[in-house]
C-alpha cells in the first residue's frame, strides 16, 4: 500500500486547490490508500463539513489530525461513522483559544470521549486539545449523572499508549486512569472543574479526587503537567500523583507557578536518578529590591535548587516586587518578546560545578520574536546580543510596531530568511523625542527595498494593525498590493473603517491572496459581509465568506 499523507486546508489553500483536493481523493483507487489525513478549517471554510461525508471511504486511514474545526461540523463527522479499526492516531486542536472556545462554550468534561474512543478502537495516540470554557450554565445538549461532574465513559481503550489533553481537572484524571491503566504518556493541563462556578456538582464528593498510584498507572513512565494554579506545597502533586509513580517515571515536565524556590528542592527528590527531568517554574516576591541584590538573589536561588540538571534563572524587577523564573537547560521558548526578555531583567545560567554563570543560552526553538515598540535603546541591544540568543534562520513570525526604526528592519529583514508572517501595528501618535533616533523613523510600506527583501523571504501572511481611524488606509492597501504582491494570506485587525474598500482592493489586487481574515467593531461581522457582498458584481474574483460565532460577531472570514 502506497504511503500518502495529505494536508487539506493548511498553509492557504485556495478554494481551486482545495476543490481539486476533495476530487482526487473521492477517487475510489485513491481512497482507500489514504492513510494519514489533516484537515483544517484554520485558513479555509467548512473543510469539516467535506470530512463528515467523506471519512467513512478512507477505510485504511491511520492518522486523523482535525485542526479548528467547528463544532458542528466535529459532531456531523462523529455522527455520521462507524468504528474505523485502522485509526491509531487521532488529534482535535485549536490554532488559538477563541477558535475552540467560542464553538465548544458551555460543553462539560469527557463530552466527547465516549463517541471518539467508541468509533477508533485501536487508538495507540490521541490528542484532545479542548479548551475548558464554562460560564453560567452548561449547554443543554449534555446531562450529567447525579454523581459526576463530567460526562462517563464506557469504552476502554487497551491499546492506548499516550493521551495529550489540553485542559483536565484532577477528578476526571483519576477516573480515566480506570479506564486506561495501561497508559503508558500522558500531557495534560491542570485545570478547575468544567462546571459553572454555582453548580451543585463541583463541590462535596462529587468532585472528589482518588491520588493516582501504582497500582491505577503500572506503566506510566512519561508525565508532563502544566499547572494553572499555584503550588504551594509538594502535597499538592502527591495529592494527584503518589510518590511511587514519580518514582518510577523516566521522564518528567512541569510547567508551574510556585509559592518559591522551596517548591522545587522538595520536589525533585521525588524522582529517580534515571529520570529525566525538565521544569520551567515562576515565583513572586513581594519587596523592593535594588540591582545591587539580584546578584545575591540569584546566587542564593542557584544553590537552593543544586543538583544534576543545568539551569536557568531569569529575574524580573518590578514595582515592589520581583520575579523569577526557573528553566532547565536548554530552554524551550518558541516565542520572545524582546522588552519582557531585557527590560529591567537579569538572566543567569547554572553548569556543574555551580560557580559558572554565563548570560544565557540560545533560545534554540524560537520561532516568533515580538520586538520593543517606543524603545530603540532596547531594540539595539537586543540585536547586538541576538546570534546569542536566537537562531534567526529559524524565525518565521515577526511583530513589529511603529516607529518603524529602519536600521532595524534592514538587519532584522536580511537575518530572518525564512519569514513567514509578519505583524504590523500603527500608531496614530507617538512621542518620537523620547527613546527615539528621529532620522532612523520610516514608513515600512514606502520603502521598495525593504519590502523586495520581504518578497525575497518568501513573505506569506501579513497581519495589519492600523491606528485608530488612520487617514491613509486605502494608500496602505494600494501599496501592499504593489510591493506584496506574492501575499497569500492578511489579517486586518482592529480596523473600524474604510474596511470594504480596503478589501475589495486587496481581493482584486492581488491574485494569490487565498485568505482573508477582518475583525473590526463588537457585532458587525455581518455588516462587512454584507458591505463586501454588494461589490461582488465589480470584484474580478469569487470567493466565500463566514461570520464565525465569536462572543462579539465582530469576525468576517473570506476564502478566495
Amino acid at each position: 500500500m502506497s504511503i500518502m499523507p495529505v494536508y487539506l486546508g493548511l498553509n492557504g489553500m485556495s478554494i481551486a486547490v482545495t476543490e481539486f483536493y476533495y476530487t482526487h481523493l473521492s477517487q475510489s483507487n485513491i481512497c482507500n490508500r489514504l492513510i494519514s489525513l489533516c484537515v483544517s478549517d484554520t485558513l479555509a471554510i467548512n473543510n469539516g463539513l467535506w470530512l463528515a461525508s467523506h471519512l467513512s471511504a478512507f477505510i485504511n486511514l491511520r492518522h486523523l489530525s482535525l485542526i479548528d474545526i467547528k463544532r458542528s461540523s466535529f459532531e456531523l463527522i462523529l455522527d455520521s461513522l462507524s468504528p474505523i479499526n485502522s485509526l491509531i492516531m487521532f488529534s482535535v486542536r485549536f490554532s488559538t483559544y477563541c477558535r475552540s472556545v467560542y464553538t465548544f462554550i458551555g460543553v462539560p468534561e469527557g463530552a466527547y470521549y465516549e463517541r471518539i474512543f467508541h468509533l477508533f478502537p485501536s487508538l495507540r495516540i490521541c490528542q484532545l486539545f479542548f479548551w475548558r470554557y464554562i460560564q453560567s450554565t452548561l449547554d443543554s445538549q449534555f446531562v450529567l449523572p447525579p454523581d459526576r461532574a463530567f460526562v462517563p465513559i464506557q469504552t476502554s481503550l487497551l491499546n492506548l499508549q499516550s493521551l495529550v489533553l489540553r485542559d483536565c481537572s484532577p477528578s476526571f484524571l483519576s477516573y480515566l486512569f480506570e479506564h486506561l491503566p495501561q497508559l503508558e504518556q500522558l500531557s495534560y493541563a491542570r485545570s478547575a472543574p468544567w462546571l459553572p462556578q454555582e453548580h451543585p456538582l463541583r463541590y462535596g464528593d462529587n468532585n472528589r479526587v482518588t491520588p493516582i498510584n501504582r497500582r491505577l498507572a503500572p506503566n506510566l513512565c512519561r508525565l508532563n503537567i502544566s499547572w494553572n494554579e499555584c503550588i504551594v506545597t509538594v502535597k499538592s502533586i502527591n495529592q494527584l500523583f503518589e510518590r511511587d509513580v514519580l518514582f518510577s517515571l523516566i521522564k518528567f515536565t512541569l510547567s508551574a507557578k510556585m509559592a518559591g524556590p522551596h517548591v522545587l528542592h522538595n520536589l525533585l527528590p521525588m524522582f529517580s536518578s534515571q529520570c529525566l527531568i525538565s521544569f520551567d517554574v515562576w515565583w513572586c516576591v513581594t519587596t523592593v529590591v535594588s540591582l545591587s541584590e539580584v546578584s545575591n538573589i540569584l546566587s542564593d536561588t542557584f544553590q537552593q535548587l543544586k543538583g544534576s540538571v543545568s539551569i536557568e534563572l531569569e529575574l524580573s524587577l518590578e514595582e515592589n516586587m520581583y520575579s523569577i523564573r526557573a528553566v532547565t537547560a536548554p530552554r524551550r521558548d518558541k516565542y520572545l518578546c524582546v522588552y519582557s526578555y531585557l527590560h529591567n531583567t537579569v538572566h543567569g545560567r547554572s553548569r556543574w560545578p555551580y560557580n559558572r554563570r554565563a548570560f544565557n543560552s540560545q533560545l534554540f526553538r524560537c520561532n516568533r520574536i515580538t520586538m520593543s515598540d517606543y524603545y530603540d535603546k532596547i531594540n539595539d541591544e537586543f540585536l547586538s546580543l541576538s546570534p546569542s540568543i536566537v537562531a534567526w534562520n529559524q524565525i518565521t513570525s515577526l511583530n513589529i510596531a511603529q516607529p518603524f526604526n529602519s536600521i532595524h528592519l534592514y538587519f532584522l529583514f536580511s537575518q530572518t530568511t525564512n519569514l513567514r508572517t509578519l505583524e504590523l501595528h500603527y500608531r496614530s501618535e507617538y512621542d518620537d523625542k523620547r527613546y527615539l533616533k528621529e532620522e532612523t523613523l520610516i514608513d515600512l510600506l514606502d520603502d521598495t527595498s525593504l519590502c523586495n527583501m520581504l518578497m525575497s523571504n518568501a513573505l506569506r501572511q501579513l497581519n495589519l494593525s492600523p491606528a485608530s481611524k488612520q487617514p491613509n488606509l486605502v494608500n496602505i492597501a494600494y501599496l501592499i498590493v504593489e510591493r506584496l504582491r506574492h501575499l497569500q494570506v492578511i489579517e486586518l485587525q482592529d480596523i473600524n473603517w474604510q474596511v470594504t474598500e480596503m478589501s475589495h482592493i486587496l481581493i482584486n489586487g492581488l491574485s494569490k491572496l487565498n485568505f482573508l481574515t477582518i475583525s473590526g467593531e463588537c457585532n458587525c461581522g455581518q455588516l462587512y459581509e454584507k458591505q463586501l457582498r454588494d461589490l461582488q458584481n465589480s470584484n474580478t474574483r469569487s470567493f466565500r465568506t463566514e461570520v464565525p460565532n465569536t462572543i462579539d460577531e465582530d469576525t468576517l472570514f473570506v476564502w478566495l
